[in-house]
């Protein structure tokens, strides 16, 4: 903690460039800990505060496709229901993503070259083919049905009744949906810390290395005749007063001019007062 508060005093970088590299290394992924912390709680609040429309929206779309979507029923690995042709088309933009159950073998070829993004439910085979954007290949997977001994999902006024392999059915419906969104929340506290952890440990050691750059001149600049290593600590703690501002900002949802310029001008501004601090207390021992 008193790395993070010291590093806001220009005086402070006077040590700073003294001390053992790894120490500095050290205090690196712990500021990363701190701030990886800190946005993945305000993230995970925002989620919070979405649950109840998450919920909501998909339960009125399980209800809307249940109204619509015909039984669907899997034994011994082959389609029994329907027997007839079902397509289901959701468009988002440009894009199109389309579910198709074909019983007729020789029709499931001409719907897989039909669409771009679909899913084919065949009489022995669920394909699923993707085309990305200004991709001329598509990509395709196969899966057999040859494992299902038996699969219902059979739509019901609430959403879906499914029971697989004989055992008890299940309902697909508002309170299953509640009770999933819920669960599924608590995992998403750690997968955002892991996430922004990884993503700050990338990002800033890629700034720390490139304004190193700068720090090398700033040094000629000033005469300081630091080691690169002396550079890069006070470049690690001379990056957490303008971080630090970025992150109030982001968590206050306060968005200002040229917040990036602004960055940038504090870092480099740290990283010289940090240089000339060094310099002013190596002078004294010399």
């Amino acid at each position: 903690m008193t790395g993070i508060t010291g590093s806001f005093t220009f005086g402070f970088y006077r040590k700073i460039a003294k001390q053992s590299f790894g120490k500095s290394v050290g205090f690196f992924f712990v500021f990363v800990l701190l701030i990886s912390g800190l946005a993945s709680l305000k993230y995970t609040l925002v989620l919070k505060s979405q649950l109840p429309q998450i919920i909501l929206f998909l339960n009125d779309s399980i209800k809307s496709l249940s109204s619509e979507m015909p039984k669907i029923e899997i034994k011994k690995g082959i389609l029994v229901e329907p027997q007839t042709s079902y397509i289901k088309e959701w468009k988002d933009k440009d894009e199109v993503f389309v579910f198709v159950i074909e019983p007729d073998p020789d029709k499931a070829a001409i719907t897989l070259n039909k669409y771009k993004n679909c899913m084919v439910l065949t009489q022995s085979q669920l394909t699923t083919k993707s085309t990305k954007k200004r991709a001329s290949v598509s990509e395709m997977t196969k899966y057999n049905l040859e494992k299902i001994s038996s699969f219902i999902l059979a739509p019901v006024p609430s959403g879906f009744s499914v029971a697989v392999d004989n055992k008890p059915s299940f309902d697909v419906n508002a309170l299953f949906v509640e009770r999933l969104v819920k669960k599924l929340f608590l995992f998403a506290w750690p997968l955002s810390f892991v996430f922004f952890f990884v993503y700050f440990c990338f990002v800033k050691v890629c700034q720390v290395a490139f304004f190193s750059l700068a720090a090398l001149w700033i040094n000629v600049f000033l005469k300081a005749e630091l080691s690169y290593k002396e550079l890069l600590s006070i470049g690690i703690y001379a990056l957490v007063p303008p971080v630090a501002m970025s992150l109030v900002l982001e968590l206050a949802g306060i968005n200002i001019a040229y917040q990036g310029v602004v960055f940038i001008l504090g870092y480099i501004f740290y990283i010289y007062q940090g240089i000339k601090a060094s310099k002013t207390i190596a002078e004294v021992e010399m």
